[in-house]
């Protein structure tokens, strides 16, 4: 065993955390869940090096919910995030990425400091489908839908996760179908991302205007 890590006895039994992901790159261990001992929430928290706090813009902070990094070499803490929302987490190019309907935030593995301008997609309510996200993340790069959203076409907006957005925005043509109302409401959203030979991207975007919610296979060059 090289380390091992726990809350302080006295808060352990009211604590809720679960490794989440594990991460070469920037040497992290992924902890979330949730931290309310009886006398008030995030008591461990007090003894992590630096301390964030959830992004309002992406919706309201949960009083409860933390997102704890450890050095993955050593089992020390290096940052929390104190009210992070039940999200979508991604480890990529050394930085923790959460992902909400709403929009995305990515953060330095090893200081915690936002690694790019916080992303507001702008995007509605969408359905819920287990293990779909609201981004797609592959490598250095991400994806979203952002607004405006038009009947018949969605923008996709490709954005680093370090550095200055975006990338790249293309308008995605979907055409007008003959869907029910309860389906037509509703807007096409990123659901995932990954790699392709020669340096190129697969973005995935569900259909969620389509009866079946169908995904549509969209390919990024770089």
């Amino acid at each position: 065993m090289l380390w091992s890590w726990a809350p302080l006895p006295s808060v352990a039994a009211h604590t809720g955390l679960a490794v989440t992901g594990v991460a070469s790159l920037g040497n992290v261990v992924l902890l979330t869940g949730q931290d309310a001992p009886p006398d008030g929430p995030y008591q461990f928290a007090r003894t992590v090096p630096m301390r964030y706090s959830w992004p309002a813009s992406l919706g309201p902070p949960d009083d409860i919910q933390v997102v704890l990094t450890l050095d993955a070499r050593t089992g020390r803490p290096r940052w929390i995030e104190l009210g992070g929302q039940m999200v979508n987490f991604t480890l990529a190019d050394g930085a923790v990425c959460e992902t909400v309907n709403t929009g995305v935030e990515c953060r330095d593995d090893v200081t915690g400091v936002p690694t790019d301008p916080l992303v507001v997609t702008g995007q509605g309510d969408v359905p819920t489908y287990g293990s779909d996200g609201s981004a797609g993340i592959s490598g250095s790069i991400a994806a979203v839908t952002v607004a405006p959203f038009r009947v018949g076409s969605v923008s996709v907006e490709v954005i680093p996760v370090r550095g200055i957005r975006p990338l790249g925005r293309a308008e995605v043509s979907t055409g007008i179908s003959p869907a029910s109302a309860s389906h037509a409401t509703l807007q096409p959203f990123v659901v995932a991302a990954g790699s392709l030979p020669g340096g190129r991207t697969l973005l995935l975007l569900r259909r969620v205007d389509l009866p079946s919610y169908p995904v549509l296979a969209l390919e990024v060059v770089r």
